[in-house]
């Protein structure tokens, strides 16, 4: 087998990866990586039209990359009261989903609530009360199809001031679902003890 095509196989298998990936950016970058690594490929051993393909894909999937971080600016988080009709129609036709994830939601809980819009349509919500300088969440919910990190990137880690408003400097919260726990975990929470109970907690600057 020549070194070449050990290049082709590198990017096969980047290709499969990319399949198995949750988050919508690691699945674009593991593709880009493929699409390079094909596309070298192509360019050893010449075959014109496959590179025309490789070159195409590798553009288009820069292009995505760039859509991704020029879409942050069109996610918003707006306060609402716990009974706003938005929320509570959201509650409602999402409820079942909702407390699979979070099994122990109680509305009556909930004193701070914020819609999560992206481009004008909701796509979830975030709920908890202030305790002292902590933001205790209640719920943390993205209706499917919007899991992929990306929100959450942008609520916990480039624009955390809409719980900075809040006058709190942590977030608490608590995990019952295992892709729950995986997602606060990759947005910087950390597993620590309060009170005999364990906790996600994450520092906001």
């Amino acid at each position: 087998m020549n070194y070449y095509d050990l290049i082709g196989f590198i990017g096969i298998a980047f290709g499969i990866l990319a399949f198995f990936s949750v988050g919508r950016k690691q699945r674009l970058f593991l593709f880009l990586l493929s699409s390079v690594f094909l596309l070298i490929y192509t360019l050893l051993n010449p075959k014109w039209p496959f590179v025309a393909v490789f070159v195409f894909f590798t553009a288009y999937i820069v292009y995505e990359i760039f859509k991704i971080r020029s879409n942050l600016s069109n996610i918003k988080l707006i306060q609402v009261n716990i009974d706003d009709s938005y929320i509570q129609d959201f509650f409602s036709n999402y409820k079942k989903d909702i407390y699979n994830i979070f099994p122990f939601f109680n509305q009556e809980n909930v004193q701070n609530c914020f819609l999560i819009f992206r481009n004008l349509d909701l796509i979830g919500v975030i709920a908890g009360k202030v305790s002292e300088k902590n933001f205790e969440i209640e719920v943390d919910y993205l209706k499917p199809g919007f899991r992929d990190y990306e929100i959450g990137e942008y609520m916990f880690k480039i624009n955390p001031g809409y719980f900075k408003k809040l006058g709190v400097d942590r977030l608490i919260t608590k995990s019952y679902h295992k892709n729950h726990t995986k997602y606060l975990k990759k947005m910087g929470f950390e597993e620590t003890l309060i009170d005999g109970q364990m906790f996600f907690v994450k520092h906001i600057d």
